[in-house]
C-alpha cells in the first residue's frame, strides 16, 4: 500500500530537482531577444541598407559592362 506512495513522492522530488526545462526556457528567451534585435535593426536600417545594395549593384553592373 505504501510502496506506490513512496515511489510517487520520490519521483516528485526527482522532478523538482530537474532543471532541464528551465534551461530550455532561458534559451527560448535568448532567441526571442535576438530576434527582436534583428527585426529592430532591419526596421531602423532597412532603407539605408537597401540603398547601399542598389548602389553596389549599379557599380558592379557598370564595371561588368565596361569591359565588354
Amino acid at each position: 500500500m505504501y510502496a506506490p506512495i513512496s515511489f510517487l513522492i520520490s519521483k516528485c522530488i526527482d522532478f523538482k530537482a530537474c532543471d532541464r526545462g528551465a534551461t530550455m526556457v532561458e534559451y527560448g528567451l535568448l532567441i526571442a531577444v535576438i530576434a527582436m534585435v534583428v527585426v529592430g535593426a532591419a526596421l531602423v536600417l532597412g532603407d539605408s541598407i537597401g540603398t547601399s545594395f542598389c548602389d553596389m549593384a549599379t557599380d558592379l553592373d557598370a564595371a561588368a559592362n565596361c569591359g565588354g
